[in-house]
C-alpha cells in the first residue's frame, strides 16, 4: 500500500490554494493522517502552506510538486520544515 494516494487529496494543490489560509487545514489534516507525529507535522504543514501556497498530494513523499518554496525550508537544525 506504500505510494497509494488517498483519494481525498488532489495529486498537487498548487494550482487549488488561494490567499486564504483556511484552505490549508483540509489539506494538511490529509497530509499528517498517518504520521506518527500529527500536530507537529500539522503545524509545519501549515506554516509552510500558507507561505508556498501548496500542500503536496498523498501522506508522504511528492513534495517536489510544490517547488523550492516547499522543498528547500529547512528548520535550525538544517533538516526539511515542511512534510
Amino acid at each position: 500500500m506504500a505510494g497509494k494516494q488517498h483519494p481525498a487529496i488532489v495529486a498537487n494543490f498548487v494550482d487549488q490554494m488561494s490567499e486564504d489560509p483556511r484552505e490549508c487545514i483540509g489539506a494538511c489534516e490529509e497530509r499528517c493522517s498517518l504520521h506518527s507525529r500529527k500536530n507537529v507535522c500539522k503545524r509545519a504543514c501549515n506554516t509552510c502552506c500558507s507561505v508556498c501556497k501548496c500542500v503536496p498530494g498523498g501522506t508522504y513523499g511528492n513534495r517536489e510538486t510544490c517547488g523550492t518554496c516547499y522543498t528547500d525550508w529547512t528548520t535550525h537544525g538544517n533538516r526539511t520544515k515542511c512534510p
